[in-house]
Parts: structure tokens; C-alpha cells; sequence
């Protein structure tokens, strides 16, 4: 496989584990929706959520034709044969709201590895511990076809004032190791996470400066 159809399927791979991961524990109708946000000179807005990023110069934001291509590319590799896993990505779809992907370079670049940052909503039925959403999200993750590893516990921090959980874990592909890191908070009946991905110490650094720029009203 060359670089640019490897480094397409990743991310692709991460669209998709995001995806799962904010399948959680329970699935219901698509109810009121959010704002998706806005992105003006580097600087993520949404209103919703009282929440504003501020992006690195020269970072890429693919626009809603581009993810969906490559979210469509990267199902086959994490449901594979499995229908149940399939009828619960189309699911997912259908229940949390993309609101924002950004990555160091444009996607389909012929790079190696592609650090990236992704922020999804999804609306619960009623309200449960981050901590419980996560070992929810730790299951249905273990259930696909990538070799998850994670870490030993759950953490609790601040992002900007407001009590978010944090799952680190890790898989690897071929000769790359990819790493993640999960960070969950409750507003209202909605769960925003935030999911870093990384192939590097230096790369990890990139996007958690990204994650500290994090503000709410």
C-alpha cells in the first residue's frame, strides 16, 4: 500500500472509531439538533455549547463531501462481516452531530501520519456519568476489528472550568502506532467529546494545543 492510500484509509479509520465511540451506551431518535458552529480566521464558534477553539495556522478543515467520502471508506475496516457493527455505525450516524475535524495536513496528503483533532456532540436520553459513558464507548470499541489497547483508568480534569473525563488508548497498523485520547463532558442532555489522534510525542503536543485553547462562556 503507498503513503497517500495508507494515509487516506487512517483517516478514514479515525473518522469512523470516532464514530463508534460516540455510538455510547443507548440509541435514540435524532431529536433537537445543535448548531454545528461556525469557522472564522482559525477560530471554532459554537454558540450551543458556548464554545470557541482557536486552530493553528496552516491546519486543514475538510469540508462535509470530503468526510463523508472517507467515513464511507473507513467502515468496511471496522465492521468488516459483522451486520450488527454496520447497523450501529449507520445508527451512530443518524444520533451525533460532527461538529468539527481539523488535521495538521489536507486530507489524501502524501504524509506518513496526519495528527488530528475531532469534536462530536451526542444527545442521551437521559443523563449518565462521563465515567460510565466511556467504559460504554471502551466496549462497543473492543467489539471491532482494530486491536485496541487502553489505558488503566479514567481521569478526571478541567477544560476551561468544566469536569471532563480523559480514556487514552492505542492501537497499531503495520509499522505505525497510532494513539488516542478521549476527553468526555456532560452539557445538559448532550455529550461533547473531544478525540485527539497522534502518531508521535511531538504530534500529541500539536493537538493538545489545540485542546487548550478550549473556551467556554
Amino acid at each position: 500500500m503507498n503513503k497517500l492510500k495508507k494515509e487516506r484509509l487512517l483517516a478514514g479509520l479515525t473518522l469512523v472509531l470516532t464514530l463508534v465511540f460516540a455510538l455510547g451506551s443507548i440509541q435514540i431518535a435524532r431529536a433537537a439538533v445543535p448548531t454545528l458552529g461556525e469557522l472564522e480566521d482559525n477560530i471554532y464558534t459554537n454558540e450551543y455549547f458556548g464554545l470557541t477553539i482557536t486552530l493553528p495556522e496552516g491546519w486543514s478543515v475538510p469540508n462535509k463531501e470530503i468526510q463523508k467520502k472517507i467515513l464511507s471508506a473507513g467502515k468496511n475496516m471496522v465492521a468488516g462481516n459483522d451486520e450488527e457493527l454496520q447497523k450501529q455505525l449507520d445508527l451512530g450516524e443518524l444520533n451525533s452531530f460532527n461538529l468539527l475535524f481539523v488535521s495538521k495536513y489536507p486530507i489524501g496528503s502524501p504524509v506518513v501520519s496526519n495528527p488530528n483533532l475531532i469534536c462530536i456532540a451526542e444527545r442521551l436520553p437521559v443523563k449518565i456519568s462521563i465515567e460510565k459513558y466511556l467504559l460504554h464507548s471502551k466496549k462497543l470499541l473492543q467489539k471491532t476489528q482494530i486491536p485496541y489497547q487502553f489505558g488503566e483508568k479514567i481521569k478526571r480534569i478541567k477544560i476551561s472550568g468544566r469536569d471532563f473525563a480523559v480514556m487514552e488508548a492505542y492501537f497499531e497498523n503495520g509499522s505505525a502506532k497510532i494513539s488516542q485520547e478521549y476527553y468526555c463532558g456532560l452539557f445538559d442532555n448532550y455529550i461533547l467529546n473531544f478525540i485527539l489522534s497522534f502518531s508521535s510525542e511531538e504530534e500529541a503536543e500539536e493537538v493538545r494545543a489545540i485542546l487548550a485553547t478550549v473556551q467556554f462562556k
